[in-house]
């Protein structure tokens, strides 16, 4: 069924028609979303029920597809703001997370990896609609690169996977409750795989405040924790330059107030 779907779904990426002046794309988006969302939710339910590992050829055509979704479903803006990112982006990435999972084969490079972390913290800011930070997070956990955080490698791989992690301790602060625990679930993964908690227990899924302690603790045990602290700095800094403004206000509003007797001289 898998192999049907993925025939169908690079058949409809490779639709073009001839305008007698220059070869355009005509694809159906929602079409496409249906599609790839498919494709994730049989080959999730192969890996599951523990089918034989992807093949050298079905890595390279997740990849392929993976990124030209990301492709299809990032919108550029000329205002020098971030691209906006949409669904079928989310799916490219969870498509592409099958490949980076399956790291037997040697196609799964340094480059790569690096795309897709940079695709991640991209496309699931604050901002980004809730199933593409839904998607970025399920990619993350699908990946497997967190539970890569205190291995021993080169130093490009160990901050690209670092990063990740820190942009995960946002995640786990989504807004969407669903995101959470999408973000939960990556992370319970990489704190059983150092022993904090057992492969099984899912229950810190749903304790953000014990879950965020736990990531804390694995961060600052590994080879890049001054990257832990520069992001805790950067945090405090952040909240109290929020604070400073709000302060900054409250002041020039009760300025307003000295030596009046009046109330009703300050109303509008």
């Amino acid at each position: 069924v898998n192999k049907v779907l993925v025939s169908s779904l690079k058949g409809e990426l490779s639709i073009r028609i001839d305008q007698n002046i220059k070869a355009r794309r005509l694809i159906h988006p929602p079409s496409i979303r249906r599609l790839s969302r498919c494709i994730i939710e049989c080959t999730d339910a192969c890996c599951k029920i523990h089918q034989p590992a992807m093949d050298f050829q079905q890595c390279l055509d997740f990849w392929t597809i993976g990124r030209e979704l990301i492709e299809l479903g990032r919108i550029p803006r000329h205002d020098n703001q971030p691209d906006e990112w949409n669904a079928i982006s989310g799916n490219g990435l969870e498509l592409m997370s099958f490949c980076l999972k399956h790291r037997e084969h040697d196609q799964v490079t340094e480059s790569k990896i690096q795309f897709f972390v940079e695709s991640v913290l991209a496309s699931s800011q604050p901002e980004s609609h809730w199933r593409l930070r839904h998607s970025a997070a399920a990619a993350v956990g699908t990946s497997g690169l967190l539970e890569q955080l205190n291995l021993p490698t080169d130093s490009a791989k160990s901050n690209l996977t670092t990063d990740l992690a820190v942009h995960m301790l946002s995640m786990l602060q989504d807004s969407d409750s669903d995101v959470r625990n999408a973000a939960a679930a990556a992370v319970t993964q990489a704190i059983a795989k150092e022993g904090i908690i057992g492969s099984n227990d899912t229950s810190f899924q749903l304790v953000s405040l014990k879950l965020l302690e736990d990531m804390y603790s694995m961060l600052s045990k590994g080879p890049r924790s001054g990257i832990l602290i520069e992001h805790l700095l950067s945090i405090s800094i952040a909240t109290w330059n929020a604070m400073s403004e709000v302060l900054s206000g409250l002041l020039e509003e009760f300025g307003y107030t000295e030596g009046l007797t009046d109330c009703t001289q300050v109303m509008n």
